[in-house]
């Protein structure tokens, strides 16, 4: 998966989490977001943290999925998508957010291209209930993409 499309599916994952949790601040954390559970292989003998997650069954090492999540939250509050924090504490990454008035424009608006009787949010839903995260990365794209080309001043009349 290339960088943007990885970009576009966790942002994909990030937003729909929000939205069903808005105005709820939640932590996005990865084990939460790639259904990963702490394992015996979450830390080692020596105490130290793994990255090692059992997900579906089988255990994996999640340490690059976390660093490009942490980076993808990092990114989506600093340009304004997300309200709150990312921190490097002792127990690790915490980011704890909600979906700025911009992230909620985003997830309203219906470009033509997609449809113009379902919000982007509505389709991201529909995504995560049904487990077609293929169409996440896609859906998220879209709406970033269009949102891009036609610039903040069209969201308003969307």
């Amino acid at each position: 998966m290339e960088n943007i499309d990885k970009f576009n599916y966790y942002v994909a994952l990030i937003f729909a989490r929000l939205q069903r949790n808005f105005p709820e601040r939640v932590n996005v954390t990865g084990p939460d977001m790639f259904g990963g559970t702490s394992c015996e292989s979450t830390i080692d003998a020596a105490g130290r943290y793994t990255g090692k997650y059992l997900v579906d069954g089988e255990v994996q090492d999640l340490r690059n999925d976390l660093d490009f999540l942490w980076a993808t939250t990092r990114w989506l509050i600093d340009t304004g998508y997300l309200i709150g924090s990312a921190k490097n504490e002792m127990a690790g990454r915490v980011c704890h957010v909600t979906l700025s008035p911009k992230a909620l424009e985003v997830l309203k608006a219906a470009p033509s291209s997609i449809s113009a009787e379902r919000s982007l949010g509505d389709d991201l839903e529909e995504a995560m209930s049904t487990a077609a995260k293929d169409k996440l990365a896609e859906i998220a794209g879209t709406g970033l993409t269009w949102l891009f080309k036609v610039g903040w001043g069209a969201v308003g009349a969307v």
